[in-house]
């Protein structure tokens, strides 16, 4: 065993089984895994961060003392980056967002513009827009190795209304943050490169050595 422990957070209108597969993957890997569930679906940004905020108040006591990585799923990754902009967190290791659209989803754009009610229903949306949310960096005195997994394979026919390279939900370029550590893209679509094993690797890669190529 690493004797390291990685909290998963999954994306958009998903719960915890989402994670089911990379938690897997990364037991495998010889990591201790929590995945938590999170109101994505109905919850805001903020309500999701304050959820996240309570779940590991209450499990850091639990936890050993070593270090503690953060991985997220779409949105989950957005949902890390927020509570860290506002909450210290104690022995944290690395954080892996994978497929995030961390400037936004020009498909969230669309959906506000054309069904702007859908918003008082699902209100991640609003976040997930192009100028939804602007997050702050994290408040730890040193700013977290940040590691992100991007797609490009655009299986999903919402992707044709992307006119950047794209996972079929959101754009490689919008996945990009300027405080990056590392940064790779996969052959993958955005519903299933969280279930990939070589994409678990790449987590593994990062959270053990800073990078996502091997040795």
């Amino acid at each position: 065993m690493k004797n390291k422990t990685v909290v998963l957070i999954h994306g958009f209108f998903r719960n915890e089984s989402d994670m089911t597969t990379l938690k897997s993957n990364l037991t495998g890997l010889g990591y201790h895994c929590v995945s938590l569930n999170l109101p994505t679906r109905f919850g805001t940004l903020e309500d999701c961060k304050d959820v996240l905020k309570i779940e590991l108040d209450r499990r850091l006591s639990q936890m050993p003392e070593q270090p503690i990585h953060l991985v997220g799923h779409s949105m989950g990754g957005l949902i890390i980056r927020s509570y860290l902009a506002s909450n210290y967190f104690p022995n944290l290791g690395r954080c892996v967002l994978i497929a995030p659209p961390n400037n936004g989803s020009k498909l969230a754009d669309i959906a506000c513009t054309l069904f702007p009610p859908i918003v008082h229903i699902f209100k991640p949306l609003y976040d997930l827009k192009s100028n939804g949310n602007r997050i702050p960096l994290p408040v730890n005195r040193t700013v977290p190795d940040i590691g992100v997994i991007a797609g490009n394979k655009r299986t999903l026919l919402l992707g044709i209304l992307l006119p950047n390279e794209n996972d079929g939900r959101v754009e490689v370029v919008s996945t990009k943050l300027e405080e990056m550590k590392d940064f790779i893209v996969t052959g993958y679509g955005h519903n299933e490169i969280h279930h990939k094993e070589d994409v678990a690797i790449l987590v593994d890669n990062f959270l053990s050595m800073g990078h996502f190529c091997g040795s």
